[in-house]
């Protein structure tokens, strides 16, 4: 959550608290969560006789223009049940990054292989 306090201001996290709160009457509308970037996860539901609808509110608005985390676009599919956990995203990212590094390290044993007499 740390990542998270860094990048969404507090009022607007306190905000979140209050409509990630199922227990209020009457609510079409619910928070389920931040990707790393400090965007917002939504869930609502216009009726209770058509189904619940997802989407996602930017943090800050660049455009159209923006990546999704692969685990969050499942989830807003419906091809995942629950939603992601932080701690799920930070491990990812840390996949990705050593995948990332032990990739550069091949790459560079076989370019000294090849540089090679």
């Amino acid at each position: 959550m740390d990542r998270i306090s860094r990048k969404v201001p507090l009022i607007l996290r306190l905000y979140h608290f209050y409509f990630s709160l199922r227990s209020v009457p009457f609510r079409k509308k619910w928070f389920l969560g931040y990707d790393l970037e400090g965007n917002s996860y939504w869930e609502f539901q216009l009726s209770k006789s058509l189904p619940k609808r997802r989407m996602v509110k930017q943090l800050h608005k660049t455009g159209m223009d923006f990546q999704l985390n692969p685990r969050w676009l499942q989830w807003l599919r419906f091809t995942r049940k629950d939603p992601p956990k932080i701690e799920e995203l930070v491990a990812e990212e840390e996949r990705i990054k050593r995948v990332k590094y032990l990739a550069h390290e091949i790459n560079e044993k076989h370019k000294k292989l090849e540089s090679a007499p």
